[in-house]
């Protein structure tokens, strides 16, 4: 699936030659790569610039790629997150993922099950960015239809009332022809006679 523009990705890990070998192999397929080389600059980079994925070594030297990793989940929702780490770490790994990650990596890295793993996080992530998105938009929709059913209602009430001020009689006549008209809708004969009961008029 093709998404829009150019994917950004931060890459935080705290090994230097780990760092520009993913920059570097991101930035040649296409994505935009940004590195950072612990968890508070990672987290800086994320308060001045987007990213859709987020690649975070689960063991850095400040703090905590699952600290981090709660912190990117709680303020940077739409970003996607693949965890790093070690053989030895996979329970860690695991445990990440109930909390929000994606997917995870093991090192040392197999570059083209990165490759993959980064390209279906980020459909992932598009396919619920646009869910979220039409749910917002849905929610709006509806929100305007109801407002005008409120309004539409309230001025047909008020146009009906009118009429029985005004002209009861003729009123009256009129929702009961419609009321016969429409004898198999008991919502509409009970409606009716509440408005006949409302205004102290018997049913004929």
């Amino acid at each position: 699936m093709s998404m829009p523009g150019q994917p950004r990705i931060l890459v935080v890990d705290d090994e230097d030659s780990v760092r520009s070998l993913l920059q570097k192999v991101l930035r040649k397929n296409g994505y935009e790569a940004t590195a950072a080389s612990n968890g508070q600059e990672a987290l800086d980079c994320f308060r001045t610039q987007d990213f859709e994925l987020a690649l975070l070594d689960i063991g850095l030297p400040d703090i905590s790629g699952m600290d981090i990793l709660e912190q990117i989940s709680g303020e940077f929702p739409d970003t996607t997150v693949l965890m790093a780490t070690g053989l030895a770490d996979v329970d860690v790994a695991v445990e990440s993922m109930k909390r929000g990650a994606d997917d995870y990596l093991t090192k040392p890295f197999n570059i083209d099950d990165m490759l993959i793993r980064v390209e279906k996080a980020l459909e992932r992530r598009y396919l619920a960015v646009l869910a979220k998105d039409y749910h917002h938009k849905l929610e709006e929709r509806v929100s305007d239809q109801s407002e005008q059913l409120q309004s539409m209602t309230t001025k047909a009430v008020r146009n009906l009332m009118h009429g029985f001020a005004e002209q009861p009689e003729p009123a009256i006549a009129e929702v009961q022809e419609r009321d016969r008209a429409q004898a198999s809708s008991p919502e509409l004969r009970e409606f009716g006679s509440w408005i006949f009961r409302r205004f102290g008029v018997g049913v004929r």
